[in-house]
């Protein structure tokens, strides 16, 4: 099976490897985010 290497969407084409990368970055931003409010909350 082959796998897309671009997605349609709105009518752009959306480049799969560099959304991964996005999301990825995302989710490790939001890792930080919950550490700082857990810490945030201890304070309090």
């Amino acid at each position: 099976m082959k796998v897309a290497k671009y997605l349609q969407f709105q009518g752009e084409e959306i480049n799969i490897e560099s959304l991964e990368k996005k999301i990825k970055a995302i989710w490790k931003d939001a890792g930080k985010l919950q550490k700082d409010i857990k810490t945030l909350k201890n304070l309090y």
